[in-house]
């Protein structure tokens, strides 16, 4: 982790929890790729500190400008991947020795 914020740091830091094991690969990847969409619209002045974007406010541009691509069940989706990722990044950034993943541990059941 290089220490900023930018939209790039985010993506990075999604790669770092799936490959030390922080998170489950598939989670990573799916909130690799969400937030990739999702982020994709800002500019680059905007994408230098993603920890301070209004983003519901982003996610509306996400769903005016790329909206009539997914089914309203992906939009649903992106934006809860997209947001805890960035919840999870924002936290991270804020105290990486205290940081643990947001995420649900589910028990696999016995065949």
């Amino acid at each position: 982790m290089d220490g900023t914020k930018s939209r790039e740091a985010a993506i990075q830091f999604l790669e770092y929890l799936e490959k030390k094991g922080l998170m489950a690969p598939a989670t990573a990847r799916a909130r690799k790729a969400a937030l990739s969409m999702v982020l994709g619209i800002l500019d680059p002045q905007e994408a230098q500190d993603v920890t301070s974007i209004n983003f519901d406010d982003v996610m509306n541009r996400f769903q005016n400008l790329q909206g009539k691509t997914y089914t309203p069940e992906s939009l649903r989706a992106y934006k809860s991947r997209a947001r805890s990722a960035l919840d999870d990044f924002a936290s991270y950034v804020e105290n990486p020795l205290a940081f643990k993943p947001n995420v649900q541990v589910r028990e696999r059941k016995p065949n």
